[in-house]
């Protein structure tokens, strides 16, 4: 059994490794998002080109969730951890620097790579080295990644107005991925392998596959996890295009992000109340539903009450998690659960940024992708209420 660090100076880096590692995991989104235009016209990129930039993380997370667990098991916690986030600041350096579009293209293709492992890395850091507290140290985790994407929307805007370039901004980031590799560089060897289940060991992939209940809460992550992409990529554009300035927009991005911070702490609780219930998604897919609506008819009209409300929507991923624990009958079936969820929900996931910026092209405008969102966000409703009535996913 894993046992915590020896020393309070070892407890502090520990976390303060993992802090930096989590926070790295999303301004590379955010931040590109709120500069988006001013890369299409100085690199230039095409409208289809920018389009796959805004789908290359949730491709990234859907391969890690296949490999990610193995690349742990041969190279080691801590080394995957300084490999990620080098990996991160080295490709975010060359995505500011890139006047090629395709090195740029490539450039921002291995960020993703390297956060998608960082996405794997953090539940394993919480087990292997906190296993008293891993639902607190996990929760912390988890923070900390919200929070580095509302930074990155909120500071990236102001970091080009001070510097004069939007390639400075979004190279600025590079520095937590050093800062995090540095600290990793000191954090103590897990005492003993660490555990970390892999989706498609033996028979278990093709067993998860002919049960209901996966493809009902894949498709439910996939399309909480279509939103979140879109709005990460194309929400600042959004905004500007209806008359907000640029720093203004990242504002309300920062503020659409940050709001994953009390959600996920106020989630706990209205599950604690309600239990897994049919309620839960409706509110949900209702919160989601208001805020696409918002932005598609008055997107200048109270953007951040949209904003908050897309925010509180925006529960559903943890809802979803939630779900997969509920909806598997042991932890090994957890485990095969919650890859092949995530796994093909994220390759799900990937169209929505692609299909929102081609329904701005082909109408001249962001208000029928939007509205079309708002639809689809709607499902959030009938798909959980799927899983909640579902039989349980078992091997046995």
């Amino acid at each position: 059994m894993h046992q915590a660090p020896r020393s309070r100076r070892q407890t502090v880096v520990v976390l303060l490794a993992m802090t930096l590692l989590a926070l790295n995991l999303r301004p590379f989104v955010t931040g590109l998002g709120v500069v988006i235009d001013d890369v299409e016209r100085d690199l230039p990129l095409g409208p289809g080109t920018v389009g796959f930039l805004t789908a290359l993380p949730p491709l990234a997370f859907a391969a890690a969730g296949l490999l990610g667990p193995r690349l742990v098991r041969s190279l080691g916690l801590r080394a995957c951890a300084v490999g990620a986030t080098l990996l991160v600041g080295g490709a975010l350096v060359l995505r500011s620097m890139a006047s090629d579009a395709w090195l740029f293209l490539l450039a921002a293709a291995l960020v993703p790579c390297g956060a998608a492992v960082g996405n794997v890395i953090l539940p394993a850091v919480a087990k292997a080295y906190f296993p008293d507290r891993v639902a607190t140290v996990g929760s912390a985790g988890t923070a900390m990644i919200v929070v580095g994407g509302a930074a990155g929307a909120a500071l990236t805007v102001p970091l080009a107005e001070a510097t004069g370039s939007w390639r400075v901004a979004i190279g600025a980031w590079a520095v937590l991925g050093v800062l995090a590799a540095v600290a990793w560089m000191f954090v103590p060897a897990p005492r003993g392998p660490v555990a970390l289940p892999d989706a498609t060991a033996g028979t278990g992939w093709g067993d998860v596959a002919r049960s209901p209940v996966a493809w009902i809460l894949a498709a439910f992550f996939a399309v909480q996890s279509a939103g979140a992409y879109v709005l990460m990529g194309w929400l600042a554009v959004l905004f500007q295009d209806a008359g907000i300035s640029a720093a203004a927009a990242g504002g309300y991005v920062a503020t659409w992000s940050a709001m994953g911070v009390p959600v996920g702490m106020a989630l706990p609780f209205v599950l604690g109340r309600w239990g897994v219930t049919v309620h839960v998604p409706y509110v949900l897919a209702v919160l989601s539903v208001a805020g696409w609506l918002g932005l598609g008819l008055a997107p200048d009209t109270l953007p951040w009450l949209s904003c908050i409300v897309l925010g509180a929507g925006g529960a559903a991923f943890g809802w979803s998690l939630v779900m997969v624990a509920e909806r598997a009958v042991s932890v090994e079936d957890t485990a095969l659960l919650s890859g092949f969820v995530q796994s093909l929900g994220y390759l799900l996931a990937a169209t929505g940024p692609l299909l929102f910026r081609l329904g701005h092209d082909l109408t001249g405008d962001w208000t029928v992708p939007t509205l079309v969102m708002a639809g689809v966000a709607a499902l959030l409703a009938p798909l959980g209420a799927a899983a909640v009535r579902a039989k349980p996913f078992s091997r046995a």
